[in-house]
């Protein structure tokens, strides 16, 4: 079992979705647990009208409204479920009491996701002082930095060191998702029809994916593109 998390208040639905279809469709068994503050992932599936919930979506498991990991891990006790049955766990967390310090350093990979929005930049640095205050550490354990939504710019070297003081470690190389308008329309829709099509992503989006993949499975870039084509036969 892999647990994976993607930590910050950037926007990382579209990642994460796109990843667990990915991995679901390679036939892992895929757990998606949603620790944002507003459940964002509510949006992008059927509502359900329950303040705690697992459900099924697009071959893997969303996970959503419960107020810390622990919690989670007991509801799926409650129904008979093993947490160890998941081959692979994304945590998309915002709320900073969510995961206890253990759960911070057992984790195989942690990511730092902003964009390169201002108050993405600003707000990010005080989530970060917020963390190393309630995990009580000089510094926090080693993260990859994975920078969403982004565009060709002429700021990429103020926004790449605009973390360079602060008490986290980044290790590996950076990964940046680029998008274009249609990406963002794609993902639009998706939300709207209740569907992850990741066909009709734009190229550059499905390498940023591919080398995502790469760094976090260990994967060779060519294995991690074969993933990408598997799905795409499937017309999703």
């Amino acid at each position: 079992m892999k647990i994976w998390i993607f930590a910050g208040l950037a926007s990382k639905t579209d990642v994460t979705l796109y990843l667990s279809k990915i991995l679901a469709n390679m036939g892992f068994k895929v757990l998606l647990v949603d620790g944002t503050e507003y459940e964002h992932y509510r949006y992008s599936i059927d509502p359900i009208f329950l303040p705690e919930w697992i459900t099924e979506f697009e071959g893997f498991d969303v996970a959503c409204g419960f107020t810390n990991y622990k919690r989670m891990v007991d509801y799926l006790s409650s129904v008979d479920e093993d947490i160890t049955r998941y081959d692979f766990i994304l945590v998309d967390i915002e709320k900073i009491d969510f995961l206890t310090k253990e759960e911070w350093i057992s984790a195989d990979a942690r990511l730092w996701v902003s964009t390169y929005r201002r108050q993405d930049l600003e707000r990010g640095k005080e989530w970060i002082y917020k963390l190393q205050e309630r995990l009580q550490v000089e510094e926090l354990p080693n993260f990859y930095k994975l920078w969403t939504q982004i565009m060709d710019t002429t700021i990429d070297q103020y926004a790449w060191e605009f973390f360079n003081d602060i008490p986290i470690h980044f290790h590996g190389t950076p990964v940046s998702i680029y998008w274009n308008e249609l990406d963002m329309a794609l993902q639009i829709e998706n939300e709207h029809i209740k569907k992850i099509r990741v066909k009709p992503l734009s190229r550059q989006y499905k390498k940023s994916l591919a080398l995502l993949l790469e760094l976090l499975t260990g994967w060779t870039f060519a294995e991690s593109k074969k993933a990408l084509s598997l799905i795409e036969r499937k017309r999703a």
